[in-house]
């Protein structure tokens, strides 16, 4: 019955509800579609069976469509632009750049054009990047951006719970035997859905290290807690390294006995971690002392793209290029995104990779010490906390260019920045002994007119 309900109706139900929440996000709730863009971007075992059906295959664009009309369309209490506009916008241009790149390297068809091969995965790319946009455009309340952390909270646990019902890890390591999440369906592997978790539960982590509600505080405990299970499993290392990397970035920044943790892990783990973890460990190196086969193969991609960037050193070769370039060998992916950026963008594309990672880890350090509130810091802390992790899982493969995977990164992006704007908007109100921006006064009744308080009266506290 289950099944028949997933196979049959489960489609047809994503699929009214994308129609139905892309009218509404239009012409009254841009904040409805931005929420449900957020719900389906990391799951694609959910809105890809809806590909067969009228313009099923625009899901996303439609909800991202939605969302950004809709969020221009009604008027904006706060107009502010996006504190990193201009710089996402870079980060666009520089990557249709580095299309026509490798259109001339490769003699490929204009890059206007669907004949073109690489044009897809740029249009995806930079669909990634406008999530920053949509989301910093669509929130405009306190109250709308803990909904929208409450929704990737939400969609963490829930995939968290999928791989608890439905994967069982065995004794010992096997490549046919990994928490894959849902992230097969659209061509990803463990590897990519170990970083998500790993992304996202230090997340939850630096979250729980601030804000002090009862109720949020044992959401974010039992998310990370509940992430080690498909965490463990998916039997990634870069993954195991990123969030010790965040724990320990953590523990300098707020709370040590996260450092104190790691360092007991460090010298316990061959004994308190699952056998089948243990072994993929020790998987790193062979038993006569080589390198094992996967990470051997990486060296020989890693020696390939040192080359191309020795042979085009300012702009690489071009967006997606690596692929192209390495035709007869086993890999065709660098399995290192920062030597990946500069076989294919050069020093050009590396630098203002680089800078990504610095703006972002400002707009949450600044969230963090100005934040409005605790809740707003611990947003700072725990963006802090998830890029430093991105940070380290790029380091063994892509785990930045795919929409699955890096599209909750520039929302959450957005999010803080807009979580920025409100945070400082609200101090200003304070300041001024005005009310707060993100609580506009209650409506009076039509046609009333609401009467002055009494010279003797005091004015009512503005709420939090």
């Amino acid at each position: 019955m289950l099944t028949a309900f997933k196979e049959i109706f489960l489609p047809f139900l994503v699929y009214a509800a994308v129609l139905i929440t892309f009218v509404l996000g239009i012409f009254r709730r841009a904040d409805w579609a931005l929420f449900l863009l957020t719900i389906l971007i990391p799951l694609p075992n959910i809105w890809y069976p809806i590909q067969s059906f009228p313009i099923g295959k625009d899901t996303m664009d439609l909800l991202f469509i939605s969302a950004f009309i809709g969020s221009k369309l009604r008027r904006s209490p706060d107009p502010t632009s996006a504190p990193n506009s201009g710089f996402v916008i870079l980060l666009m241009v520089v990557s249709y750049l580095a299309v026509w790149n490798v259109t001339i390297s490769f003699n490929f068809p204009l890059p206007f054009t669907t004949s073109n091969p690489v044009l897809a995965d740029f249009k995806n790319y930079v669909l990634m990047m406008a999530m920053y946009f949509v989301a910093y455009n669509t929130l405009q309340t306190k109250e709308q951006v803990r909904t929208m952390l409450m929704v990737f909270i939400g969609v963490v646990l829930f995939m968290v719970w999928r791989e608890f019902s439905s994967f069982a890890a065995g004794d010992s390591f096997s490549w046919s035997r990994r928490a894959n999440g849902p992230f097969w369906v659209c061509g990803l592997n463990a590897n990519h859905f170990g970083a998500f978790i790993a992304h996202y539960s230090v997340l939850a982590l630096g979250m729980f290290a601030v804000d002090k509600h009862k109720l949020r505080r044992k959401l974010y405990l039992a998310t990370f807690l509940l992430s080690l299970y498909p965490l463990f499993y998916s039997y990634s290392r870069g993954a195991y390294v990123a969030v010790l990397a965040a724990m320990v970035l953590l523990g300098a920044l707020r709370y040590r006995i996260f450092i104190v943790a790691v360092v007991i892990l460090m010298f316990t783990w061959q004994i308190v971690l699952p056998e089948s973890v243990v072994d993929r460990i020790q998987m790193t190196e062979g038993t006569g002392g080589e390198l094992e086969e996967s990470a051997a193969e990486r060296l020989v991609a890693w020696d390939l793209a040192k080359h191309l960037f020795s042979d085009n050193p300012i702009f690489g070769i071009g967006f997606g290029g690596f692929f192209y370039a390495s035709q007869g060998m086993r890999l065709h992916n660098v399995h290192n995104f920062y030597l990946q950026t500069a076989a294919e963008q050069g020093i050009v594309g590396s630098l203002l990779f680089l800078m990504f990672f610095g703006r972002t880890m400002l707009s949450g350090w600044r969230l963090y010490k100005t934040g409005s509130d605790e809740f707003m810091q611990s947003l700072g802390l725990g963006f802090i906390a998830c890029i430093s992790a991105v940070m380290v899982t790029n380091v063994f493969g892509d785990r930045f260019s795919q929409l699955a995977l890096g599209g909750y990164l520039w929302l959450l992006w957005g999010t803080v920045d807009r979580a920025l704007v409100l945070s400082r908007n609200a101090k200003a109100a304070e300041a001024a002994g005005g009310p707060s921006p993100a609580q506009p006064p209650p409506a009076t009744q039509a046609g009333a007119v609401p009467h002055a308080p009494r010279p003797t009266q005091r004015s009512p506290e503005r709420l939090s």
